[in-house]
């Protein structure tokens, strides 16, 4: 009954794993519980991947980049830096898709995704002094863009975007209670 148990939590998990996850799996099998790689097994062959493909993590990963559509590698190229992107640029290649259109996309996506803002803890704490440094931060995290030949883009994520305006709000108040202050003494 305990093993049954095992197995049904097992079969949940592996399922919820990718494609790539359960190759690994396969691969590091020594380190893994026997009930847990046949249910691997089993999974990898419900989604049509033989094992024998899975030999070592270089062919694993070019049979299941191999499967991936186009729009899927150009998803895995342009991702925030993981270990799939270079099996995904060779596949793309081997398609005949153009490096410099994917460096390109990459770029771009990068260029999306904006850059963490450094001084956010300055910024707050300028903010809260009522310092005009506070101001700047708050507004160059709000405002600031770059541009590429893909298009302009802000050069900060989201969430330094939004700190931006929780320090220009934190600024407002500041300084609204200084005049306030100053009035009445």
């Amino acid at each position: 009954m305990e093993r049954e148990n095992f197995n049904d939590e097992y079969q949940e998990m592996i399922k919820s794993y990718t494609d790539e996850e359960l190759a690994e799996i396969y691969l590091l099998r020594a380190d893994y519980d026997e009930a847990f790689i046949e249910l691997t097994v089993e999974e990898l062959g419900i989604r049509g991947i033989p094992v024998e493909k899975l030999t070592s993590e270089n062919e694993a990963m070019q049979f299941l980049m191999s499967r991936k559509t186009d729009e899927e590698l150009r998803n895995i190229y342009t991702g925030c830096g993981n270990e799939l992107q270079t099996f995904a640029e060779r596949e793309a290649m081997r398609r005949g898709m153009s490096s410099e259109a994917l460096e390109k996309e990459k770029t771009t996506a990068a260029m999306q995704r904006g850059v963490q803002g450094k001084h956010v803890f300055a910024g707050y704490l300028f903010s809260i002094l009522g310092g005009l440094i506070g101001l700047f931060i708050a507004l160059d995290y709000i405002t600031a863009t770059k541009s590429t030949d893909g298009g302009e883009f802000n050069k900060y994520n989201d969430s330094t975007r939004k700190a931006g305006k929780g320090m220009l709000i934190v600024f407002a108040i500041s300084l609204t209670i200084f005049i306030i202050q100053l009035n009445l003494s």
